[in-house]
């Protein structure tokens, strides 16, 4: 099936930004570009949608959901469509803030869990959000890593202390067994640092249609490994200033630069 409508959308989208969209050999080099200033012209926005109106994308995985509004990507779309939908988050204060927005969504479901390498369980580094008189300071119970020095780097304070909380950990793999599925149709990623443990567990098997993840924490060297196995299986790439999509080549097909 070639979906015209769509590749004719993203590639006005990407010309009017001055975008370099690649495939194959091309995509280790994509240019960044700067957040995306409406929804009307971010190509996350006009992919999915596109893809759930035709029926295409029904089940979504999000790891590192937090609190399910702040800076979400996914928050309009599940808004908006009645999709299927595994949320992960460890962080026990975002992932209750999760619980709650969802609560009416039989649909949806919140996992508490972290995804590693294996099954098993792990360290989160959390910041004490709580202040002397009981309250909570505004925004760090939402801050969370499996790597302490990034949950560092986003609390700058240091008289703030990091708390360690022990977490149980699942592969990509095994949380969807859990629920009896075998892949997603959206996977969207942002994990502080630790994308790249994920995206390293697509397979030809567990391929979805989209992926989204957060590339601005990870290394250069785990960031090109990472995109080298996309590459490897087949996905395109649209890279802004926060994040990577990547658009499996068997929904979009090569997208010509005709800028």
């Amino acid at each position: 099936m070639k979906f015209t409508w769509l590749r004719r959308q993203l590639q006005s989208l990407c010309h009017s930004l001055g975008v370099h969209v690649c495939a194959g050999e091309g995509a280790l080099t994509v240019p960044v570009i700067s957040r995306f200033v409406s929804d009307s012209c971010n190509p996350f926005r006009v992919v999915v949608e596109d893809l759930v109106r035709k029926g295409l994308i029904k089940t979504v995985v999000q790891i590192g959901a937090n609190d399910g509004s702040t800076i979400d990507p996914l928050a309009a779309i599940l808004a908006k469509y009645e999709l299927s939908g595994l949320l992960v988050e460890p962080n026990p204060a975002a992932a209750e803030k999760l619980r709650i927005k969802y609560a009416n969504r039989t649909s949806i479901s919140v996992n508490q869990v972290a995804i590693a390498e294996q099954d098993g369980s792990a360290s989160l580094w959390v910041p004490n959000s709580r202040t002397e008189d009981g309250g909570e300071k505004n925004g760090l119970s939402l801050i969370a890593s499996l790597n302490r020095n990034l949950t560092r780097q986003h609390v700058k304070n240091v008289d703030i202390p990091l708390l360690e909380v022990h977490v149980s950990t699942l592969t990509l793999q095994s949380l969807l067994k859990s629920v009896g599925w075998s892949s997603a149709d959206l996977l969207v990623i942002d994990i502080e640092g630790m994308d790249d443990v994920v995206l390293l567990q697509l397979n030809p098997g567990l391929c979805p249609l989209v992926v989204q993840f957060e590339h601005t924490h990870i290394s250069s060297v785990r960031l090109d490994a990472a995109r080298r196995h996309l590459r490897s299986l087949g996905y395109s790439f649209i890279v802004s200033e926060y994040d990577c999509l990547c658009v499996a080549g068997r929904v979009l097909g090569e997208i010509d630069n005709n800028r």
